[in-house]
């Protein structure tokens, strides 16, 4: 049916109800539709919000977008600003826990499934998940799939789905990895071909619909510690932090700023004079004895670097300790990015200097892979009304500094991938054969 025929709108709205049935399913209320755009977006694109409950109900609403030449999106953190008409896809109804193997340490889910969820449905077993360190939405699969960095990524990988099912735009199934094969009962990630599956990461479902993926699960053990050291500086806690992060010591490492520190203690920062400036928490696990051990080795290591280290206020340390085992989320006026221990000092009073106009700066530094790098999360606490109009070009001159975004999206990654034509050139080839009409998520995460 023609775009211009006038009448094809109500005829797709019509064919999308009798699709979901229910009618609390689909929603055309504008103030409905206004939710899932970018703040100040006054030509909102969208006719509807589809809310489905199966992979099976996907597959019949992306036919009926190839039908009738309407574009797929689904919710960004940030808001969407769609240039084509089209409807959203939001899955918070898809939200099952499909299985826990407790033995091969493997949880499936649906892309509804919530931190709160999973956490709960894990909380009586012996095994738990990584838990995310600057997460926009409450879905883990949402996290996973777009490169979100983990509590306890100096330990754990910050990949953490083993394998992923996606729905591509012609309703054909995509499934990474050995789950390709019909025979296969171990989720590996490895591909048995080309390797494609990586272009879905970071990709905000731009070539494929993400539907359900098996995340990695962790033992848990018999003993936990968390140890809390203050610091007058960044450059002494960075220092420590890329120390113990060679060690193998911790679960989880954090360098917080104090207001970051306040924050996740869940008290205001009013009045709060004898907290030190730099918080670095330290998640030990393991046997009883070998928590006794790690605590030691830690203490050994602060002693031989000279650094000298202040007590983090007892009101304050109590709800630190139990904050690495929730997940910790992000709000909307914040900047993230990887780099190395020895830039963060850097690169800290360079987003320092360039934002402190537009509201109050708190950082969060977590270690990766043993200190081989880090990830730099800045939050602005009540941000100043232009702080948008600076952020956009600055990110561009940070990632020119050398600041590494995961799944950068917009001008920013037009900016990135503008260096690298060739690569653009690769992912335009790749959308071009798994999405050719542009249907899903078009010209929202990169015009390709």
């Amino acid at each position: 049916m023609s775009l211009t025929s006038g009448t094809w709108i109500i005829h797709a709205k019509k064919a999308l109800r009798e699709i979901v049935a229910d009618p609390s399913r689909i929603s055309d209320d504008p103030e409905v539709l206004i939710s899932y755009l970018e703040p100040g977006n006054e030509f909102p694109n969208l006719f509807a919000v589809v809310f489905p409950r199966s992979v099976e109900e996907v597959k019949l609403i992306l036919s009926c977008a190839g039908s009738f030449g309407f574009s797929i999106c689904t919710p960004l953190p940030w808001g969407l600003n769609p240039p084509r008409l089209g409807c959203v896809l939001d899955f918070r109804f898809m939200n099952r826990i499909l299985s826990i193997d407790e033995r091969n340490l493997f949880m499936e889910i649906e892309p509804g499934v919530t931190w709160e969820q999973a956490l709960d449905a894990l909380k009586n077993l012996n095994i738990r998940i990584a838990l995310p360190a600057a997460a926009m939405s409450p879905y883990v699969l949402d996290y996973a799939m777009n490169m979100g960095v983990y509590l306890s990524s100096v330990t754990h990988k910050t990949r953490q789905i083993a394998t992923f099912h996606a729905i591509l735009a012609d309703g054909r199934d995509y499934r990474s990895g050995s789950d390709a094969l019909p025979t296969s009962t171990a989720h590996w990630r490895e591909d048995g071909g080309p390797n494609i599956s990586k272009v879905f990461f970071g990709s905000w479902n731009t070539f494929g619909i993400v539907v359900g993926a098996f995340l990695y699960l962790y033992p848990r053990f018999e003993a936990r510690k968390v140890l809390q050291f203050g610091f007058n500086t960044i450059d002494g806690a960075l220092k420590v932090a890329a120390r113990i992060s060679r060690g193998e010591i911790p679960l989880e490492i954090a360098v917080l700023s104090r207001s970051r520190a306040l924050m996740k203690a869940g008290i205001s920062e009013e009045g709060e004079n004898h907290s030190p400036p730099w918080v670095m928490l330290l998640g030990l696990e393991g046997t009883e004895i070998l928590v006794s051990y790690y605590e030691k080795r830690t203490l050994e290591l602060i002693e031989s670097l000279g650094i000298s280290t202040m007590d983090v206020p007892k009101r304050i340390s109590e709800k630190l300790d139990s904050s690495l085992v929730i997940p910790w989320y992000s709000g909307r006026f914040s900047l993230g990015f990887y780099t190395n221990l020895r830039s963060a000092k850097r690169f800290y009073y360079l987003v320092r200097d360039k934002l402190k106009r537009t509201g109050e700066l708190s950082l969060a530094v977590i270690p990766i892979s043993g200190g081989a790098s880090c990830f730099m999360h800045f939050e602005i606490i009540n941000p100043a009304e232009d702080f948008e109009r600076i952020i956009k070009p600055f990110l561009r001159r940070l990632a020119d500094e050398g600041a590494f975004f995961p799944a950068p999206t917009g001008p920013l990654a037009s900016h990135i991938l503008g260096k690298q034509p060739e690569y653009k050139n690769l992912v335009k080839s790749i959308k071009e054969v798994l999405d050719p009409l542009s249907i899903l998520n078009a010209g929202q995460i990169l015009e390709v």
